[in-house]
């Protein structure tokens, strides 16, 4: 059956995307739900508590933040049209996001197969701000590894069933990619493409730095706590594996827009345009996925 254009989810299992209209705070539900399971110690589950009860600290921030940001570049009105253009709207309190009623999704050609890279150092508590970075700790680790094997197998299984990808699109991201080329490798002849676009959202300073080591009243925990979708680091993150390149901070509406953008791409790829009943297999992120969710 098909909904909305997506197929199928596959993370390092299979989930289907039954795709109703849901609650967009759902879309973030998952990472404080994370940050309670898997390695989770006594004394982080402490730590978390004491950062949760932090929240109306980090909420009156976050409406001093708002402030200055309105004051150097008119910031809430920027994101009211933003946010319509997308069918959205944003609660000014919480900065959670909900659909308007001229929402409609972005019109894709082209089913969808997601699928969410596999485990890293970074997904493993102390969990970090994981966003556009690719150091070392950023790679799939032994247990990510296996999951793109399990992923691929899966994704093989419905190959066999009759749905196969057109094209396989790679997040720029080492995590993503090579947990989808645990499945090209079994389809050589199916195109692969590289799209920067799909890419994970950017955290800006707090990429890479563990939850656990950011200040308890700062607005980063707003991220996941209230499921904020306004919030942002001030400050870009700095690669230093290429040059010191900076990477500026998004906010998960720029992640919208960007990813909006991605799927028209994709209409217009030549191996996708003029077909009925063309099919994709896109290799990606939490954050990301959360996004064409929503899109679609």
């Amino acid at each position: 059956m098909r909904f909305g254009g997506v197929r199928r989810c596959i993370a390092p299992f299979v989930c289907a995307f039954s795709l109703m209209r849901l609650l967009l705070p759902f879309c973030f539900a998952g990472i404080g739900k994370m940050m309670q399971k898997s390695g989770m110690t006594p004394e982080l589950e402490q730590l978390y508590s004491h950062i949760a009860s932090k929240r109306p600290v980090q909420r009156s921030k976050f409406k001093e933040w708002m402030k200055v940001m309105d004051a150097k570049s008119d910031y809430s009105n920027i994101l009211k049209k933003q946010t319509a253009e997308l069918g959205l709207a944003y609660d000014e309190e919480t900065g959670r996001l909900k659909y308007t009623k001229d929402f409609e999704p972005v019109p894709i050609s082209y089913e969808i197969c997601y699928v969410r890279h596999g485990k890293t150092a970074g997904n493993t508590e102390p969990r970090v701000y994981q966003g556009q970075v690719d150091y070392p700790e950023n790679a799939l680790n032994e247990i990510g590894l296996q999951q793109a094997e399990d992923a691929a197998k899966l994704l093989d299984k419905a190959v066999a069933d009759g749905w196969k990808p057109d094209l396989i699109v790679y997040s720029p991201l080492s995590r993503a990619k090579n947990t989808g080329e645990a499945f090209a490798k079994l389809h050589p002849d199916i195109p692969t493409e590289t799209m920067d676009s799909t890419a994970e959202m950017a955290f800006g300073e707090w990429d890479n730095m563990m939850v656990k080591d950011v200040d308890p009243e700062d607005t980063a925990h707003l991220f996941y706590l209230d499921q904020n979708s306004l919030v942002k680091a001030d400050k870009p993150h700095v690669l230093t594996y290429e040059g010191n390149r900076e990477i500026p901070a998004e906010n998960f509406v720029d992640m919208l827009i960007r990813m909006k953008g991605a799927l028209l791409a994709i209409n217009e790829h030549e191996k996708v345009k003029g077909k009925t009943d063309a099919k994709v297999a896109i290799y990606g992120h939490s954050m990301a996925g959360a996004a064409l969710l929503i899109l679609v």
